[in-house]
């Protein structure tokens, strides 16, 4: 750290450095802007993916044994899935035969 990094706004030094929330991520995309992310943002981004694709798990278990009625299925997913009911029984017409 140099010593330009322990300077307060008045120009003084400060007593002890600020801690850093931030993850930076070093190195220059393609279009020479640098990345700055935040680690709070990635976790509340994997947490939303993983929450979309468990609530989606019964079109997905659809479309991947190529169900004749998978379009039926994500429907009912969609605005039934929201209760537990209306996901479970997606669930169960998806891995029906």
């Amino acid at each position: 750290m140099t010593d330009i990094d322990n300077l307060d706004l008045a120009g003084t030094r400060a007593a002890s450095p600020m801690p850093r929330r931030w993850v930076r991520v070093v190195g220059l995309s393609t279009l020479g802007v640098l990345t700055v992310l935040s680690t709070h943002f990635v976790i509340c981004v994997a947490l939303i993916a993983g929450v979309v694709a468990i609530y989606f798990a019964p079109v997905l278990v659809a479309r991947h044994y190529q169900h004749k009625k998978s379009t039926a299925i994500f429907v009912l997913n969609l605005f039934g899935g929201w209760t537990l009911v209306g996901w479970v029984a997606a669930l169960v017409w998806a891995f029906a035969v």
